[in-house]
């Protein structure tokens, strides 16, 4: 059975890196969750008149980006504290 794109993505998203499958659509939940409060903030903002932001207080997209893949590089070695499996207290 030939499988469709959406599934394919679908089947992408759930791989590890290693190749493992991961627990289902916990990273597509979250980005929803993340997403729809992203929009409520802007809403709330939208109320009081724009400024201009202080250059300072802006991150580029490159940094962001570098200090992310830091931390992933730094959770690779460490404990699954995430699955339900790792009962390290």
């Amino acid at each position: 059975m030939k499988k469709t794109k959406q599934q394919q993505r679908r089947s992408k998203t759930n791989i590890h890196p290693r190749g493992k499958r991961v627990a289902g659509n916990t990273a597509r939940k979250a980005l929803s969750t993340l997403f729809e409060a992203f929009g409520s903030l802007d809403k709330w903002k939208s109320r009081w008149p724009d400024f201009e932001e202080d250059e300072t207080l802006r991150v580029s997209r490159e940094k962001t980006s570098e200090i992310i893949a830091d931390l992933l590089a730094r959770l690779e070695d460490n404990y699954p504290f995430h699955h339900p499996g790792y009962a390290g207290q």
